[in-house]
């Protein structure tokens, strides 16, 4: 399996010798859960991806740390039962002194990092991983100089350099319709999927310009409103970023 070295690696490293609990947020696809078991090979891996854990860890949480009970436990998908980020403090309060010892991923929801925030506040450190940049493929053997530059086209999600075979528009379709819908449909309420995906598109060819909720209005009337709403919930699943406009008075 071709495998291309993080640079979040490091700090994954460095935190589990620091906190009890890490969590690692990102977009979907961008390998955090590969990232875990490549960093921790020995680690208790399980999922909440799937079904029949994910209902345990919402029921009865405590019995779900019992089921999964390890020297350091990875937890995938916790966006799945955030609540159980209760049951993890009561666990890292008996001994605070098991670094590393809960290492924990999932998509960067509200719902998710309001939990962290409560419940793990003081015991957690928050990274984020990104998809894969210009110096992470430099770094691979595997990775031909030549193709490198294709980056700002190709795209830095890893399955697009694990499989080269794969076309870009195919992934971010299949991304979308798998994904973006589902996840921005409970964050923002979308009701029409057909026009969320024209909203995108619209949005798509404005990146790197100013973010202008009156020019996309002239669109469709209803797009100001989608627009705020759609833009706070990229932001949340961590599918954009947004920045303040650079003025005179906001440099510093």
């Amino acid at each position: 399996m071709l495998w291309i070295n993080r640079v979040l690696s490091g700090d994954i490293l460095e935190s589990a010798e620091l906190r009890p609990a890490i969590v690692i947020t990102g977009a979907r696809q961008t390998g955090k859960s590969s990232l875990v078991k490549h960093v921790f090979p020995d680690g208790h891996f399980v999922t909440l991806d799937h079904v029949a854990e994910a209902r345990l860890a919402r029921e009865n949480p405590r019995g779900f740390l019992q089921k999964h009970a390890a020297e350091r436990v990875l937890i995938d998908e916790i966006q799945y039962a955030p609540d159980l980020l209760r049951e993890i403090k009561v666990s890292i309060d008996e001994n605070r002194t098991a670094y590393g010892r809960w290492i924990i991923t999932g998509g960067q929801r509200f719902d998710m990092m309001t939990g962290v925030g409560e419940s793990l506040a003081g015991r957690v450190r928050l990274l984020e991983l990104g998809t894969l940049g210009a110096t992470e493929l430099r770094s691979s053997e595997h990775v031909p100089p030549e193709t490198i530059r294709t980056l700002p086209w190709r795209g830095g999600y890893p399955e697009l350099w694990s499989n080269r075979r794969l076309p870009t528009p195919i992934l971010f379709e299949d991304y979308i319709a798998t994904y973006l819908n589902r996840d921005l449909r409970e964050i923002v309420a979308v009701r029409d999927a057909g026009l969320f995906y024209r909203f995108l598109t619209t949005c798509a060819m404005r990146a790197g310009s100013l973010l202008n909720y009156e020019n996309l209005a002239r669109k469709r009337s209803s797009w100001r409103r989608l627009g705020e709403h759609g833009a706070s919930g990229t932001d949340q699943g961590r599918r954009s970023a947004s920045s303040p406009p650079r003025t005179g008075r906001n440099r510093s």
